[in-house]
Order: structure tokens, then C-alpha cells, then sequence
């Protein structure tokens, strides 16, 4: 076990940089980038950051798919002490909006856009409140936009020395970032982790993977997803390993990249995982550079992890993690015992506390007994940003995080996950809180009432499903309620299943019986359990 370190993002890049000067920090459409010249593009967009004034603690978005630039503005605004905000890259313009104003942003770096969404038309209509100083790095050319090359440029009369002093003052007790644990409108909490969380959260990572500077880590997660920042990204440039950012996450993308990149390591949610395997031609690539890799995002049943691991043919390990403990708390060990590696998350990473706890007392349970999983330790998050009762909640008086997670400890340490507490749905490794898309179907008139379930899928693990009451004479039907969603929320909200009720179950409170609901759409569905039915 390694000690913890006192350091910044920007020190350990630094670090990185003298070590692996030459060797490759990041690969993206045929472009490889050294260490020591991702450090000193990262130096130039400080410095441009600075003399556009931004300070120590402001916020500064980076708007943008997977590229080598989006790397770099990160380090560039946390080497000067700024909050590094990642937003979700499919957000709509009214969920930016919001995300910008909520999250206090004052400097926004965006990109080109993803899917159907063009982030330079969401950015011009954006009011100019909302963060009033903008750079497009982009690779493609937007009118009236200042691109990184002239916000570069004006960089240069910043002298080394100044630099040099900005970077002083930022401290590992500092707020590095602020990832999203849903990136919605209302629902959204911007969760700020530091400087020090950040760096040690990436060291533990690497060296559960037995990180080298040989290694090449597919980045197959985006950078916004605390599963993707820290064991991809951060994980592989604390150890010197390259980072190869995809040109997409189309299956076909990904197998050629580590058939032809030689990649060896590589992170995915189950949902990727079931995609790649579902290829008519995936026996056609060769994956065998492959050496080690996290799954997470949502747990596998054992046979799917068994799968997973025989088609794959590579080591990989179940992890748990959350965006307010920085990233993975749990992993197994490579010499972990299969059924360890099958049937469990594995065991509390090195300096992480951890212990199943009630879940109405907080009073810490005994292995064999399932509770709240709850963690202390460096990982956990400075808070919710502006929303202190929040964190108060998640956070109790000796400073453990109560994870919202439910699982046990068997006698071995190791760490068996039974679901969560809270309503959130978990849909291919991305989080949706029913409540938002409640909202936004109750605001049509022709919907009386809704409410919105988890329900079981083979291929995303849960998918939304919108339990509607229909006014009188709406003529309402499930292709409606879906463009109402598909209108205002990102692609991965919209239901996959709708169904009409002429009332949903209440019990005497008159407060609707969610679970009573949920087991309704099952039946109607013809979802048994955790498994679809056949026929």
C-alpha cells in the first residue's frame, strides 16, 4: 500500500511530464501527444485562462467530447486553482442553461456538439449571464466564435512567473472538479471533489491495475463520469500509461481500436459490454493485447460477468463507485478467487474506510447483515455544490458518506451488492431521477398524473418506464408522452415503455405506492423478477 499524496492535479502532471517526457499521454484520430507537450499546452491555456482573469475557486466548463483539447483545458484550469466543470455531453440547451447558472460558471470551453445536438447553436442562445466568457475548441470553424488558437494567443504576454505564482497558491485541499450525479434540470447536484481526492482516487486506481507506462487505456466512458476521470484518465497519466480517446463509442469504433491500438486496458458499463458481444463479427477482432479492466456503472449478474470475462478474454474486475466518493471504492483483486470476482464488488480499496451500516439508525451491522454501504476516508466529497443540507444528509457527523448503496460484508472482507435506496434508475451507467421526467410530462395538460419506475432490461439493466393517467379527451398516447420527454431532456431520459392507468395505487395518505406501482408495470410488461419473460 502506497502513502497518500500531497499534491495537486497539476503537480502530478508535472511529475508525469519529467518522467515521460516522451512517452505518449494521449492518442486521438492518429495525433499522439508526449507528456511534456500536454504539459506545456496545458501550461498556455492557463496562462490564456489567467490573462482572460480567471482566478483561483471560479468555475470554468469544458463543454466537449473525448479529445486531446478537453484534456487539456481541464489541466489548464486546474493548474491556476479554477473548478474544472464537466458537463453531460447530452444535455439539451434548457438542461445547459440551467447547469450553467446552478453551477456559478463564469468561463465555458465548448466544443463542436454530439449526436443531433450542436453545442455552438445551444452556446449563442445561451443569456449572456451564463457563462459570458466563451472559447469554441472545436475542430470545426463557428462564426463569431474565439477559438482556442486566438485565446492561445493572447495567453503569450503572460509572463512564466506569473504562471509560476498562480500555481503556488493552488492547494490539494482545494476543489479540483465538479462532476454531476444525474446532469438534469432541478434534479442535478454538482458534486465538488478536491485536488487531493482527485490525485490519490487516480493513484489507487492505476495501481489496482498494476499500471505501467506500457499500458494503453481505452477511454470507452466519457471524461464527465467520475468512472471515466479517474480510473481511465487521471489513472493512466498518474502512472504514465497513454490514454487513446476513440473518435466515437460505436462498437465497431472500439474493437478496431484496441485490435489496431493495441490497447491493454479497458473500462465498460455492462451495457457496452452486452453491444460489443452482440456483434455478429466480434470473433473477427483480435483482442488479445488486452490485459485488465473495471466493470461498474451498474452491477452484472454472475453468469453475465462469467460472460463477459470468457468472451472478452481478459482480466476483469467488478468495481463500485459513486461521483461523491470520487470515483471507486470497491475492486476486486486479480487474485481474488473467481466467485469473488463473480458474485461480489470486491473489497474497500486501500486508505478507504468502509462499513455496512442500518439504514434508519446508522448504527454499523456485522458482516452477513445488509445495510446502507457506507465510506471515509480521502475520496469523499467536499459536497454538493450550493446545497449544504444536502450534504449534510449524505455525509453524517464522523464523516462517512452514506452511499445510498445496500450490500453486505461477508467474512473475507469482501463487499456483495443487494441494490439501492434511492429511486434513481440506472440505464446503461447513466443516472435518472424519476422526478425530472415526472415533471416535465405533468407540465402537458392532457397528462392528469405520472409517475416514473425502473423496470429490468438484458441490455441496459433498467430502462425508464412512464406510468401515465391521462386526462379526459387528451388523446394522449405513449408516443406523445415520449416527445414530450424527447423535447426537453437528453436522449437517454425519454421512456422506453409507457403505460396509461385510470388510477395509480395510493395508500391512505393518498401518496402514490411506488413499489405497488412498479410490480403493476412488471405484470404489464411481462417482466418476471430481474428477467424478462420469454415467448
Amino acid at each position: 500500500m502506497s502513502e497518500l499524496r500531497h499534491i495537486t492535479l497539476g503537480d502530478m502532471l508535472a511529475e508525469s511530464a519529467r518522467h515521460y517526457a516522451t512517452l505518449p499521454a494521449v492518442e486521438y484520430d492518429g495525433q499522439r501527444i508526449p507528456y511534456a507537450a500536454l504539459d506545456r499546452w496545458s501550461d498556455d491555456i492557463a496562462k490564456a485562462l489567467l490573462a482572460a482573469g480567471v482566478k483561483r475557486g471560479a468555475h470554468v466548463a469544458i463543454w466537449e467530447t473525448d479529445r486531446p483539447a478537453t484534456l487539456a483545458c481541464f489541466f489548464g484550469a486546474v493548474k491556476i486553482g479554477a473548478v474544472a466543470v464537466l458537463p453531460n455531453t447530452s444535455l439539451t440547451g434548457a438542461e445547459m442553461c440551467a447547469l450553467l447558472r446552478e453551477s456559478d460558471v463564469t468561463f465555458l470551453f465548448y466544443g463542436d456538439g454530439y449526436r443531433d445536438i450542436s453545442f455552438p447553436e445551444v452556446v449563442a442562445e445561451l443569456p449572456a449571464p451564463q457563462a459570458a466568457r466563451r472559447v469554441h475548441i472545436g475542430k470545426r470553424s463557428v462564426a463569431g466564435a474565439d477559438p482556442l488558437e486566438a485565446f492561445l494567443a493572447r495567453g503569450s504576454a503572460v509572463p512564466d512567473a506569473a504562471l509560476a505564482a498562480a500555481k503556488e497558491q493552488v492547494r490539494p485541499e482545494d476543489p479540483a472538479a465538479m462532476l454531476f450525479t444525474s446532469g438534469t434540470v432541478g434534479a442535478s447536484r454538482g458534486v465538488l471533489t478536491s485536488h487531493y481526492a482527485r490525485v490519490n482516487s487516480a493513484i489507487q486506481q492505476a495501481e489496482d491495475l498494476f499500471t505501467t507506462p506500457e499500458d494503453r487505456f481505452l477511454v470507452a466512458i466519457p471524461m464527465f463520469h467520475c468512472f471515466s476521470l479517474s480510473a481511465n484518465v487521471l489513472g493512466a497519466l498518474s502512472a504514465g500509461a497513454c490514454v487513446v480517446f476513440p473518435e466515437n463509442r460505436r462498437t465497431l469504433t472500439l474493437l478496431t481500436a484496441i485490435d489496431a491500438g493495441r490497447c491493454t486496458v479497458f473500462h465498460a458499463v455492462p451495457t457496452l459490454f452486452h453491444a460489443l458481444l452482440a456483434r455478429p463479427d466480434f470473433d473477427t477482432f483480435e483482442l488479445s493485447s488486452l490485459r485488465i479492466g473495471l466493470i461498474g456503472g451498474a452491477c452484472s449478474e454472475p453468469e453475465q460477468m462469467r460472460a463477459f470475462r470468457e468472451r472478452m478474454g481478459y482480466e476483469l474486475l467488478p468495481s463500485l463507485g459513486l461521483t461523491e466518493a470520487t470515483g471507486g471504492i470497491t475492486v476486486a483483486r486479480p487474485s481474488d478467487p473467481l466467485p469473488v470476482k463473480l458474485e461480489t464488488v470486491g473489497h474497500f480499496m486501500d486508505h478507504i474506510e468502509g462499513r455496512i451500516c442500518d439504514p434508519e439508525s446508522g448504527r454499523p451491522l456485522p458482516s452477513g447483515q445488509t445495510g446502507e454501504i457506507c465510506v471515509r476516508g480521502y475520496c469523499v466529497m467536499q459536497g454538493y455544490y450550493g446545497l449544504p443540507e444536502q450534504t449534510r444528509a449524505a455525509i453524517d457527523g464522523e464523516g462517512f458518506l452514506h452511499t445510498g448503496d445496500l450490500g453486505f460484508l461477508d467474512g473475507d472482507g469482501n463487499v456483495h451488492y443487494r441494490g439501492r435506496r434511492k429511486e434513481v434508475i440506472i440505464r446503461g451507467g447513466e443516472n435518472i431521477f424519476p422526478g425530472e421526467i415526472e415533471a416535465c410530462i405533468r407540465r402537458d395538460a392532457r397528462v392528469r398524473d405520472v409517475r416514473v419506475v425502473g423496470v429490468p432490461d438484458a441490455h441496459y439493466g433498467e430502462e425508464v418506464c412512464a406510468c401515465v393517467v391521462a386526462a379526459p379527451g387528451g388523446g394522449l398516447d405513449a408516443e406523445a408522452v415520449r416527445s414530450i420527454v424527447r423535447a426537453a431532456l437528453a436522449y437517454y431520459k425519454v421512456p422506453r415503455h409507457v403505460l396509461f392507468f385510470d388510477a395509480l395505487p395510493a395508500g391512505g395518505s393518498g401518496k402514490v405506492r411506488l413499489g405497488v406501482l412498479r410490480e403493476q408495470a412488471l405484470q404489464r410488461l411481462g417482466v418476471d423478477g430481474g428477467k424478462e419473460k420469454k415467448g
